[in-house]
């Protein structure tokens, strides 16, 4: 499972995103450790609906009523203050990451010889500096929130077993499945990824060579050979791209869809058992609360491991680039 994380190409990529955590370790563990908090945060709520149900509507005392609802506003107060501190930092040490390797790339290119420069074309370049850094950006932004969510998946999922054996043993059906779906996407997306960023980059180099010797073109009347050569590297970046989107239509539905068949199940069977006194009100309610809080973890966990093979080949573009020895010191 997840064979992605056994290839070399991510064991590369992933000593050069810890050199990003070490350049920005404390906004980045500000924003682990708000994400973490919100975690909590966000799992208080339910059992507090729970105790307003069971020990305060069901029982009439107004006063635990009016404590409830105090712990629950406060609750809701903290929740979008963590989700504020760990956006703020998450997005600080994403632009300063990139930053940083636009500026790494910069410096090191000017250390290195004519040759390199006649041999790599400057699309290719732009294209590291560009789109590769943007997704390496991305990776950092969304790193916080993807590890948030997994642990969020396993506090609920012991919360869901500890409320109810048969409904909690329901829905954490649907964690392997999603998983096994992730894992499958990203091993079939690592080389369909690398194909499209080389057709962004040969892209980008054409069009920036034709502009650039646009008054060449014209001299010698080649505007038929220059277009057809851009129109060679648009095809390329079409087709690539379809591959992509093709693969992931295959896929990204059912992260989607087997979330929404296990709530279907878990409203039969809860109401079933809830009719019937087997589990309280309270508990019922409280439950699905939590079963709809595991849809968006689920959904953020299958989403960051679709976008690991994007940002394990940006990242290894770029490392490609910076390991060239310079010929200028």
């Amino acid at each position: 499972m997840f064979k992605v994380f056994k290839t070399p190409e991510f064991k590369k990529a992933i000593n050069f995103y810890k050199d990003g955590i070490k350049e920005n370790r404390k906004s980045f563990v500000i924003s682990m450790g708000s994400a973490v908090v919100w975690c909590f945060l966000i799992v208080i709520q339910p059992y507090i609906i729970k105790r307003i149900i069971d020990d305060a509507i069901v029982l009439e005392n107004r006063q635990m009523l009016i404590i409830l609802i105090s712990f629950m506003l406060i609750a809701g107060y903290l929740r979008a203050s963590t989700i504020g501190i760990r956006r703020y930092f998450s997005m600080h040490v994403s632009y300063n990451v990139e930053a940083g390797i636009r500026n790494r790339i910069f410096t090191h290119m000017q250390k290195l010889a004519y040759n390199f420069h006649d041999k790599v074309p400057t699309g290719e370049l732009m294209a590291r500096a560009s789109s590769d850094a943007s997704q390496v950006r991305l990776a950092f932004a969304i790193a916080p929130l993807a590890t948030a969510n997994i642990l969020l998946l396993v506090i609920l999922s012991i919360t869901l077993l500890s409320l109810s054996l048969p409904l909690g043993a329901l829905v954490l059906l649907s964690i392997p499945a999603v998983l096994w779906l992730a894992s499958n996407f990203s091993s079939k997306a690592l080389g369909i990824s690398l194909r499209v960023k080389e057709a962004e980059a040969q892209m980008t180099t054409e069009v920036e060579e034709q502009l650039g010797g646009i008054r060449v073109v014209k001299a010698f009347g080649n505007e038929d050979l220059a277009a057809s050569k851009v129109e060679t590297a648009i095809s390329s970046i079409y087709n690539t791209s379809l591959e992509y989107l093709d693969l992931r239509t295959k896929f990204v539905p059912m992260f989607e869809l087997i979330p929404m068949v296990i709530t279907l199940l878990v409203l039969l069977l809860g109401g079933y058992l809830s009719i019937n006194e087997f589990i309280t009100l309270g508990d019922f309610i409280a439950f699905t609360q939590y079963v709809f809080l595991l849809l968006w973890p689920l959904r953020i966990t299958a989403w960051f491991l679709s976008e690991i093979p994007s940002s394990v080949t940006a990242g290894n573009r770029i490392l490609d680039l910076l390991n060239e020895s310079p010929s200028i010191v």
